[in-house]
């Protein structure tokens, strides 16, 4: 997925950083400095264009930290705005057994929405890496069979209740997860 922030951003810096290092190399001592001008520039164009991305990351995680569990429980299984894989993680860094909430990426794997896919496959590879290698042939922008047989290793832990697919796209569709309007009551998550 090519974002503004993490793709886009750091390859204009990048550039544009080689190129006013070859112009500053250039016209201070010929081709020689032009073409370290080049790298040097390239280097650090690369380096500055990553901090805006790097301080909305550092916010979002500052706001997350100052959330309550519950609230941040609502967040994972509301609406989709904030990122998925930062909740689980800091759940994860509060101690909280985030190995529970596997059903809820697996509705996000299978979601009939691109978006939504891309936002489980993040929190898998961030938030389950160990799990993630035994579904690495998983694409987001696969085909619902082919995410299926790839998810097919983890099926018993991702899919407790069965049939993903009709369970995402009913929850695409209500907003509702089945099995899952709210968090797992009665879990204790510590």
């Amino acid at each position: 997925m090519f974002t503004f922030f993490h793709h886009l951003l750091p390859l204009l810096g990048l550039l544009a950083g080689a190129a006013v290092g070859w112009k500053t190399g250039w016209v201070r001592g010929g081709f020689g400095l032009g073409i370290l001008g080049i790298v040097l520039g390239a280097i650090l164009g690369g380096l500055v264009a990553r901090l805006p991305g790097l301080c909305i990351l550092w916010t979002i995680s500052r706001q997350m930290r100052a959330q309550s569990t519950a609230s941040l429980l609502e967040d994972l299984y509301g609406p989709l705005s904030a990122p998925v894989n930062l909740i689980l993680l800091e759940l994860d860094r509060r101690g909280e057994r985030v190995h529970c909430f596997l059903p809820r990426v697996g509705e996000l794997l299978m979601s009939p929405d691109h978006d939504s896919r891309c936002r489980g496959w993040a929190a898998m590879l961030s938030a389950y890496s160990d799990l993630a290698e035994q579904v690495s042939s998983y694409s987001p922008v696969s085909p619902a069979e082919e995410r299926r047989a790839a998810l097919k290793p983890l099926a018993e832990q991702l899919f407790p209740r069965g049939a993903p697919v009709e369970a995402a796209a009913r929850w695409h569709s209500t907003g509702t997860a089945p099995g899952h309007s709210a968090p797992p009551s009665g879990v204790d998550l510590r």
